[in-house]
């Protein structure tokens, strides 16, 4: 949402793909500067690089390193629990094989973009760099070539991460941060970042939000019911699932499996609708296997990656996998909360295990009038906590905040993530 706010503060907005610069008019792309031979110059540079490294790798000091981190971990032969094998023979055994022609390619790449961040720096006075992560392999890259060039970059988190399942603090993907801002949610989100050695903070609130902030004061359950084609006279169960992301070098499990399982066992007898909200990023092949999962056991569902505006607004309870940031966002609607992994910290959630029993449990726990009365006061906090302001400005904070980095005058108001901004 940062994208139109910044133009109208009289940025000139780039942005990394040319798909991404076809949805925002007036934008340019990043991509448009890589000519064959500034690729060229990226594989050449990279096959150094990966020659230096298969030079370490066969003195075995590298293998070395690499198993004494990984093991007696174990690795997920796909992304839904099943098939699992210990990661020393997966990834280790055959680390020669695999191993120099993957970081062949992730180096060409980078140093691709690199290169043509450089270009892009000849030919325009690039003032600060925004994305929505700062540990891909992109964006990683894009704050690091910012910080060597004393531009400012600024990280606007697409969710807030908690510590679950993770294991110690730099394990995961997430603990690293390379960016010089994090504008964060509220107050946990901040304290999170600072743990890991965040250079600045900016408690702003998330501008994906917003959304919600504006869907609060309009909500329409019977609308959202009848679009998603529910009876609005019935209880509507959302159920927010994951997919294995393997972002860490602990915390493989079969959960999603597990829980999955156990929730359609509860669905077959219920009284109440079941809506299965898959993510919008885990693919095709994630909503499928939901939907296949619960026709062979009988239970008759709504399985979707999308619109999440009406099942945020048709929900009459919030049932999520694991710390997914869709408890944050049901909390705004006043949607009672169960967790089957996570927030077991947070009284304004009900967590319970991975059986069809404690899952059963929960739910009833979560839709009876004794629970709405003590939820109410639970959830302000929890509110608070999670999501600081959610007013409907973050995104006018946010922009403010990138335009005094990038020496502008903010007029009030919206770059996305992974976007380059510049005078």
């Amino acid at each position: 949402p940062l994208v139109v706010p910044l133009q109208q503060m009289g940025v000139d907005v780039v942005v990394g793909g040319k798909g991404e610069a076809q949805q925002f008019p007036g934008t340019a792309s990043l991509e448009e500067l890589m000519t064959n031979d500034l690729q060229g110059e990226a594989m050449s540079g990279a096959t150094i690089l990966a020659a230096q490294l298969v030079q370490r790798m066969s003195s075995g000091e590298l293998i070395d390193v690499m198993a004494s981190s990984l093991q007696g971990l174990t690795l997920h032969r796909n992304g839904y629990g099943e098939g699992r094998a210990p990661i020393e023979k997966v990834l280790l055994e055959p680390l020669s094989q695999w191993f120099p022609g993957w970081v062949h390619q992730s180096l060409a790449r980078q140093m691709a973009w690199l290169k043509a961040l450089e270009r892009m720096c000849t030919l325009r006075d690039v003032r600060a760099v925004v994305c929505h992560n700062d540990v891909e392999e992109f964006t990683k890259a894009l704050c690091l070539f910012a910080t060597a060039h004393n531009i400012p970059s600024v990280h606007v988190p697409h969710a807030v991460y908690l510590d679950w399942g993770h294991g110690p603090l730099g394990y995961d993907v997430h603990d690293v941060v390379s960016a010089d801002w994090v504008c964060c949610a509220g107050w946990f989100q901040a304290e999170w970042y600072k743990m890991r050695h965040a250079r600045k903070v900016a408690v702003t609130g998330l501008p994906q939000w917003d959304m919600h902030a504006r869907l609060v004061k309009e909500r329409d359950r019977a609308l959202a019911c009848r679009r998603l084609k529910l009876d609005e006279h019935k209880k509507v169960v959302v159920y927010y699932s994951s997919w294995a992301q393997q972002t860490a070098a602990q915390g493989f499990h079969d959960g999603i499996l597990v829980a999955y399982r156990a929730l359609l066992e509860i669905a077959k007898v219920a009284d109440w609708q079941l809506v299965v909200k898959t993510h919008p990023h885990a693919h095709q092949e994630n909503m499928d296997w939901h939907g296949k999962m619960a026709h062979d056991m009988g239970v008759a569902c709504l399985v979707t990656d999308r619109y999440l505006d009406l099942a945020m607004q048709a929900a009459d309870l919030c049932v999520a996998y694991g710390t997914s940031a869709t408890v944050m966002e049901s909390a705004l609607y006043g949607t009672p909360l169960v967790s089957i992994a996570g927030f077991a910290d947070d009284d304004a959630v009900i967590t319970c295990g991975d059986t069809p029993e404690s899952i059963g449990a929960a739910i009833t726990q979560a839709l009876s009038d004794e629970w709405a009365a003590e939820y109410k006061e639970r959830r302000s906090r929890f509110v608070e906590k999670y999501a600081g302001r959610v007013d409907g400005n973050a995104t006018k904070r946010v922009v403010e905040h990138i335009g005094r980095l990038a020496g502008y005058r903010p007029q009030a108001t919206m770059l996305p993530m992974g976007t380059v901004a510049h005078g």
